[in-house]
């Protein structure tokens, strides 16, 4: 009998949601994506693509929607945006809003804690939800392995259980 090999591993596609804060800040972005992408993750971020002004919100609209993963770099510029529905940061959360209404899948959306606490620092929206530590210069290994880990479906799940003992 001969073996087939088997198929690839589906490549996680994941979009890059964060607030044009500084020039330090787009950068810090722009390595974090790269870095993703060195992990075999297919990543979306507006600082790659040229798109015509006329057509931000649409490009905005298609990588919520058609990615498998919304990364949401959380810092108190991003809160107050999102919150306020200004600028990019506030209509993807409007596009993140609608999605997590009709369908029901928060955890799409993946807050990546840049600054301050989860208490003060994520929109209302995302209000409850867990995040990965990406504070500090440079942030933890550990919090970018978890982050590659999810989105490849390879995180360590509970062990499964044992057999009942018969009485």
């Amino acid at each position: 009998m001969k073996l087939r090999p088997s198929a690839p591993a589906r490549v996680p596609k994941a979009f890059l949601s964060y607030d044009w804060g500084s020039e330090a800040h787009k950068r810090w972005v722009r390595r974090l994506a790269a870095r993703l992408e060195n992990q075999r993750i297919d990543v979306t971020l507006d600082q790659w693509k040229d798109v015509p002004r006329n057509r931000v919100t649409a490009f905005m609209e298609s990588a919520v929607r058609d990615s498998d993963f919304v990364l949401i770099v959380v810092t108190e510029r991003y809160r107050d945006r999102s919150n306020g529905r200004v600028g990019g940061a506030g209509y993807e959360g409007d596009i993140m809003t609608a999605e997590v209404m009709h369908d029901g899948n928060r955890r799409k959306f993946i807050p990546l804690l840049r600054e301050g606490d989860e208490a003060s620092t994520l929109p209302t929206w995302l209000s409850g939800s867990a995040c990965l530590d990406f504070r500090g210069r440079p942030y933890a290994k550990r919090s970018f392995d978890e982050l590659v880990q999810t989105l490849h479906g390879t995180r360590k799940g509970a062990p499964p259980l044992g057999q009942r003992r018969a009485r």
